[in-house]
């Protein structure tokens, strides 16, 4: 295994600005981002607009921290009138849709500082067309579009030193649980089929040789009581970010939704579906397909099978399931993750293996030298 984990120097300072709209991911993503550029070594700022969200994700994140090298920032609106900064960064990136502040960018000159727009993840086709793409504007500044993504023609995924040493220790002395209980981790959109899931994952656990199962439901209420060879939910807390590949590890199973959690999965390289945010139908429909087409290059036909039927159904895009199927017909794909999850666990070992090859905060601080040299 290889895995690149230098850093790129230059440039020296960057700010952040991140947007946080109705969930965790905007800052989640951001916040990894910022402190993989941070070690680099740089100065880097994260402006967020509501570092209480952050404070969730980062204990004793608040405006004017120093936390990992990073410097946390208030963000002032877009439309506010204040003065202008007295001074602008090397790079100035905004997360996904965000929009920069009018005094920032009435600030900005043409080439400087360099403006990098970093977008949502996905496995789709078009994202190489779009990936390092410039973007004119009318006052003279261009905003250049940049793409994490699963291949070489993208800027990779985020990865932190020493993620994968602790993956693959956990696969060569997985921890056991001392009850004897499978664990399934549901961190899921509502509404969701859950209820469902946790009749097929009882249906399972009666098979000969099969344990119960405690579902880690980080929305759930108060634990429900056991059943006799069946599941019982339990109330997962809600940890920091730097704690949250530790829960993955400690799953049979991960149900996992949205960006971050997709990539910290991937890395695990335990069993998981994914769960797309509830965009148009025909919108989710295209971000899933390509997913599963990407991780199918890595699997058994039958395994990816298996993995590709749950994951449309837990979506609410299989019309074979509806939105409640037969618990056997559960059972049944959930006892194959079982009974199969070595075998599937190595194959996602070996495609986490090749996707450390790109590292996002490298692939990004080398496109800046290279558009920064260009504008020179």
């Amino acid at each position: 295994m290889i895995v690149k984990e230098g850093k790129i120097a230059a440039p020296p300072s960057w700010e952040i600005y991140c947007d946080v709209v109705d969930n965790f991911g905007d800052a989640g993503v951001l916040w990894r981002l910022a402190r993989q550029l941070a070690a680099g070594p740089r100065q880097v700022t994260l402006r967020i607009n509501r570092v209480a969200i952050l404070a969730t994700l980062v204990p004793g994140a608040r405006y004017g921290a120093v936390i990992d090298g990073v410097s946390l920032a208030p963000w002032p609106d877009p439309a506010s009138s204040e003065a202008a900064p007295a001074a602008l960064p090397d790079v100035i990136i905004t997360g996904f849709d965000a929009r920069l502040p009018m005094a920032v960018r009435g600030a900005m000159r043409p080439g400087r500082p360099l403006w990098i727009t970093v977008d949502y993840l996905s496995a789709e086709a078009w994202v190489e067309g779009c990936h390092r793409s410039p973007s004119p504007k009318a006052d003279g500044l261009v905003e250049h579009f940049f793409y994490p993504g699963f291949t070489a023609g993208t800027g990779g995924l985020s990865l932190e030193p020493g993620v994968l040493a602790r993956r693959d220790a956990a696969h060569v002395r997985p921890a056991p649980d001392p009850g004897g209980c499978r664990h399934c981790l549901l961190f899921a959109y509502s509404p969701s089929p859950v209820l469902a899931l946790a009749r097929g994952l009882a249906r399972e656990a009666r098979r000969p040789g099969s344990r119960p199962w405690i579902i880690n439901l980080p929305s759930a209420g108060s634990p429900a009581s056991p059943r006799p060879g069946g599941t019982r939910f339990r109330r997962q807390p809600f940890v920091p970010q730097a704690d949250f590949d530790a829960v993955l590890l400690g799953q049979d199973i991960n149900f996992v939704r949205g960006e971050d959690s997709l990539v910290r999965a991937i890395w695990a390289a335990r069993p998981f579906i994914w769960q797309a945010w509830r965009q148009e139908r025909a919108t989710r429909a295209d971000k899933i397909e390509a997913l599963l087409a990407r991780q199918a290059d890595w699997l058994e036909p039958r395994d990816q099978q298996v993995i590709a039927q749950l994951t449309w159904w837990w979506n609410g895009l299989d019309s074979e399931f509806g939105s409640d199927p037969a618990s056997a017909d559960l059972a049944a794909l959930i006892a194959h993750l079982v009974d199969h999850g070595g075998r599937i666990s190595a194959g996602l070992i070996a495609w986490g293996d090749a996707l450390a090859e790109r590292e996002l905060s490298n692939e990004l601080a080398r496109y800046a030298i290279e558009v920064s040299g260009r504008q020179l």
